[in-house]
Parts: C-alpha cells; sequence; structure tokens
C-alpha cells in the first residue's frame, strides 16, 4: 500500500523534478549557453547558414574519401591473408589438459 503511493508520487512528480533540473542546471552549461545565444539571436541568418552548409558538404567529401581509402586498405589486407601460406602445425605434442579437482 504504501509501495502503491510512493510509485504514484514518483510517476507524477519525477517527470516535473528532471524538468526543473533541466531548466536551473541546462543556462550553467555550455550547452544551454550556445543554445541561449541562438535563441536570442532569432536561429540562422543566411550567411551563417551558407557557411555551415558549405562545412557540412567540405565534410561530406572527406568522409567519402576516407571511406575510399578504408575499401582500399581493406582489400590490400584480403589479398595479402590470401596470399599467405597456411599455417603449419605444430611438431611439439602439446600436455593433455587434466581438470584439476580441489583436495
Amino acid at each position: 500500500m504504501l509501495w502503491d503511493i510512493l510509485l504514484v508520487k514518483i510517476l507524477l512528480f519525477g517527470p516535473w523534478l528532471v524538468v526543473g533540473a533541466l531548466v536551473v542546471l541546462l543556462p550553467r552549461t555550455t550547452l544551454g549557453k550556445a543554445l541561449l545565444q541562438r535563441l536570442r539571436r532569432g536561429g540562422v541568418d543566411a550567411e551563417e547558414f551558407s557557411r555551415m552548409a558549405g562545412e557540412l558538404e567540405l565534410l561530406h567529401q572527406e568522409m567519402a574519401e576516407v571511406q575510399e581509402r578504408l575499401d582500399f586498405v581493406e582489400s590490400l589486407a584480403a589479398q595479402h591473408r590470401d596470399a599467405l601460406p597456411a599455417p603449419r602445425r605444430s611438431r611439439t605434442p602439446t600436455p593433455p589438459q587434466t581438470s584439476r579437482t580441489p583436495v
């Protein structure tokens, strides 16, 4: 009975506590300060948007180049792996594994 009441209170007031903590703590963080500054300015102007779009396009090109390089290295690794001789078996016998029981 007590747990039911406690659970109901947590479910009713828990989300409000989280929202309250975010409202109090978020503006003190770097991310919160950046978001507040962006909201005060009224968003992104056309010049900043075009700059950010250019940066995004540059990042996209760099990512495509890195992917091509990775594909090339993977193909080289596969060729070398196929060219390697099969591993030889050791001629020295391995000792049998015994199960040890505590004495």
